[in-house]
């Protein structure tokens, strides 16, 4: 059963995160973090994510958080953690 990707799984500290990336058209003028990940998709994310954690064995960690990085075509780079 496919449950979906997560871009990037990474560690910061104590700290277990997955990362959605987004790429921004040059010709949006404006963007909202809920534009780019709805509830929709978070909920398919870190149900990867836990899918993840339970298939891997001996990560250590004490937290874990959803973050996204949108990155604009003009190299443009935001990073929202702890996306809900």
């Amino acid at each position: 059963m496919r449950m979906g990707e997560i871009d990037i799984i990474c560690k910061k500290g104590n700290t277990l995160v997955a990362v959605e990336v987004k790429t921004i058209p040059e010709k949006w003028p404006s963007y909202d973090i809920c534009d780019m990940v709805d509830s929709f998709k978070l909920t398919k994310i870190q149900s990867a994510f836990a899918l993840f954690i339970a298939n891997e064995k001996g990560l250590n960690y004490d937290e874990i958080r959803t973050d996204v990085i949108s990155v604009t075509r003009k190299g443009q780079v935001t990073h929202y953690k702890g996306v809900q």
